[in-house]
């Protein structure tokens, strides 16, 4: 299994229904491509500095998270308004047992 986690900081100005239509959009997207487990969530506010907004998701395999990745709507969202609400990204992917 590989465990997919994303950390994002917003650049200023981005809205919650900005951060709500990504998270409809990516939940459907996984759901799509097969994926185990997809949560997204925003920061608790539990330590400064931190990241605003985390997704984690499990996939079975590799070609499933390349599914995932690959997939044109996952394109799509990313170049229609993804990528301009993004002031710094951090990603992992982990096999995991």
């Amino acid at each position: 299994m590989i465990l997919h986690v994303v950390v994002f900081v917003w650049n200023p100005g981005v809205l919650e229904s900005d951060i709500q239509r990504l998270e409809t959009d990516l939940h459907a997207l996984a759901i799509e491509v097969g994926a185990l487990s997809f949560e997204t969530g925003r920061d608790g506010g539990f330590r400064h500095g931190a990241a605003d907004f985390a997704i984690v998701g499990t996939f079975s395999d590799e070609a499933t998270l390349r599914r995932y990745l690959e997939h044109p709507a996952h394109h799509q969202l990313l170049d229609d308004y993804a990528r301009a609400m993004v002031a710094r990204k951090e990603s992992v992917q982990a096999n995991i047992a």
